[in-house]
């Protein structure tokens, strides 16, 4: 019998440049320490305000990447490589977590790599014809982990062979990056810890501070009251954050749900109701008046991906029951 605790263990792989006298495996319903830098902090600051989902695409620092890999959440298993994705704005910002394998799949490329600068971009396309040929690059690429891992004379890469998800054992233990998509669903509290640097303004930039080069580790609360304090931003400088840009859509401060949760109607009902200011009774009067029946107009503000399918289902019920919609 497997004790208790060990479900709430979570593999912490190799860092880059780290130790371990031999590779792991990762197994099916294995749970695994992972680390996202991002280079706009405000990102950062709404996933852990509010939390984030990988099922919504991302829009991506490299144009070409929104078709190549448009959704899911860029994590390593190396702390040391995702401090190379952070922003040059004032703060420098890591969030951990733990993540099932079964919420990571590999990322993918139609030229097998991702395109370095002055390289040419190749592309998947649109639509379902796009996420077939995306799919099917991913297997080939699994394909090709498996072949190259199963050399004759040598136990190398044996750790990979005898891994039930031999593309993460490869990634995440032998890949210069160390990366993998994360496309579940994260609550707030499921962040572990943010790792945060602050630099010190020079001229027109942020760099270093000599005084504290090393990256502090934050509880939840501790990071929100930090970022809440400091001096908005008007502009973006390279690379640097803007708080005050607007909110992408696959952040949702006005949800009624967390990410996590299931649909429930009566939730969702008492959530917009406060929402649109009116009562239950006087909720259903207003959409029945409304001039637009637009569901993602309506109601995407305030579900995240993993309640938009059963939304879905009750708005079109109650089309059908109430046909002036």
């Amino acid at each position: 019998m497997i004790p208790f605790l060990q479900f709430l263990e979570a593999k912490v792989l190799k860092d880059i440049g780290g130790y371990r006298e031999r590779e792991e495996s990762i197994m099916y319903g294995d749970t695994i320490r992972v680390y996202h830098g991002s280079n706009n902090a405000e990102d950062i600051y709404n996933s852990v305000k509010y939390g984030t989902s990988g099922k919504s695409k991302v829009p991506r620092v490299h144009s070409y990447e929104n078709d190549n890999n448009p959704k899911g959440i860029f994590v390593t298993s190396s702390p040391t490589k995702a401090k190379d994705f952070v922003g040059s704005g004032e703060l420098a910002v890591v969030i951990e977590l733990h993540a099932n394998e079964s919420d990571l799949i590999i990322p993918t490329w139609p030229n097998g790599g991702w395109t370095g600068y002055g390289g040419y971009s190749q592309y998947f396309g649109h639509g379902e014809d796009g996420d077939n040929e995306r799919e099917k690059s991913r297997k080939a690429s699994i394909e090709k982990i498996k072949k190259e891992s199963d050399v004759e004379g040598t136990n190398r890469m044996q750790f990979v062979l005898d891994s039930d998800r031999p593309d993460l054992a490869y990634n995440f233990n032998m890949d210069s990056e160390r990366q993998a998509l994360f496309i579940g669903d994260l609550n707030p509290n499921s962040i572990r810890a943010i790792w945060v640097k602050r630099r010190i303004k020079k001229d027109y930039y942020w760099i270093n501070d000599p005084d504290n080069k090393n990256y502090q580790r934050m509880r939840r609360e501790e990071f929100i009251k930090l970022f809440e304090s400091l001096e908005p931003v008007k502009y973006v400088n390279d690379d640097g954050y803007q708080r005050n840009a607007e909110k992408t859509k696959r952040f949702k401060p006005n949800s009624v749900f967390k990410p996590r949760d299931e649909w429930d109607e009566e939730t969702f009902v008492d959530g917009i109701s406060k929402e649109f200011g009116r009562g239950r009774d006087e909720l259903f009067e207003l959409l029945d008046d409304l001039d637009s029946r637009d569901f993602d107009e309506l109601f995407m503000d305030y579900i995240w991906p993993r309640q938009e399918k059963k939304a879905r289902e009750w708005w079109d019920n109650y089309g059908k029951d109430n046909p002036s919609k």
